[in-house]
């Protein structure tokens, strides 16, 4: 399947635009492939069944069927961002249709990372991990450069359910510094970790262990210097074709962690968004 569609992008510009749809339909919407009907399909893209069947045999397939059973078997890995790197390599960069056909790619590939994602997670760490930040004493929130974006905002969520969270960015020596001396065994480390990996992370990492601090790692790999050897460890994938990391899928288990420790919160976070309420119209003088 990869090398199909290796194939047409060669040809993109000169398909109709109808057709032009159509693929960029399948590539973004490969499950919908693996499950709809032609008649389906065509009614979901507003075009011909005939035309649809045009495609299949533009990319190599005798009919309707064997593009789906392609889909079927090879749908998880239908394009990983090395051939989308092949991709923009092996065609002319200054043709609007490629870079277009390529953002959709990417697009694509962010869809099923994030599917693959929540669909993996382990729905019981992720509860106990949220109960033991909900009790703890303090929480420091660990990042290095693009990492720290991460880490503020984790910090900012805490804030907001009232537990005394704060982030530092790794590579401030004295600050770290200061921040691991003071902690005790009721706190909690959180640490993200992308690359290109910032290795000191490791000394981190061991310092809270032999303290006996609990630990969290979100990382893109088990490969991650911030791997704690117990605790809690959570994977989000990260590449991206045009820089380091794509943050968005550790955003949103940032937004999933909370969300969870929110929902245990219950009660106690109605009386939270009172109090915040209260405060805010009271210092824009509409109290």
């Amino acid at each position: 399947m990869k090398d199909k569609l290796k194939t047409f992008l060669n040809d993109y510009s000169n398909l109709t635009k109808k057709q032009q749809g159509i693929i960029e339909y399948i590539m973004n919407n490969p499950y919908d492939v693996c499950n709809l009907s032609l008649k389906e399909l065509a009614k979901r893209t507003g075009v011909s069944e005939v035309l649809i069947l045009k495609v299949c045999d533009i990319l190599g397939f005798e009919n309707y069927k064997g593009l789906k059973n392609a889909f079927q078997n090879h749908n998880d890995q239908l394009i990983t961002i090395s051939d989308i790197e092949d991709l923009a390599r092996q065609n002319p960069s200054d043709s609007n249709a490629n870079k277009k056909v390529l953002f959709n790619l990417v697009s694509l590939l962010e869809q099923r990372n994030m599917v693959e994602m929540i669909n993996n997670l382990d729905t019981d760490l992720i509860f106990k991990c949220g109960q033991e930040l909900l009790k703890s004493r303090e929480i420091i929130v660990f990042g290095h450069n693009a990492s720290k974006t991460l880490a503020d905002y984790l910090a900012h969520r805490l804030n907001y359910m009232h537990l005394k969270a704060y982030s530092i960015k790794l590579g401030d020596n004295d600050i770290v510094k200061t921040a691991l001396a003071k902690i005790n065994i009721e706190d909690f480390v959180v640490i993200f970790s992308f690359p290109p990996y910032y290795y000191p992370t490791a000394e981190v990492v061991r310092y809270a262990q032999m303290k006996g601090i609990k630990i969290a790692t979100i990382t893109n790999s088990l490969q991650s210097p911030a791997i704690s050897e117990r605790d809690y460890t959570f994977i989000c994938k990260t590449e991206s074709i045009f820089f380091y990391n794509s943050l968005s899928l550790p955003m949103k288990f940032v937004e999933l962690l909370t969300t969870n420790m929110a929902i245990q919160l219950g009660e106690n976070l109605n009386q939270i968004t009172k109090e915040e309420l209260l405060v805010s119209k009271f210092i824009s003088g509409r109290n």
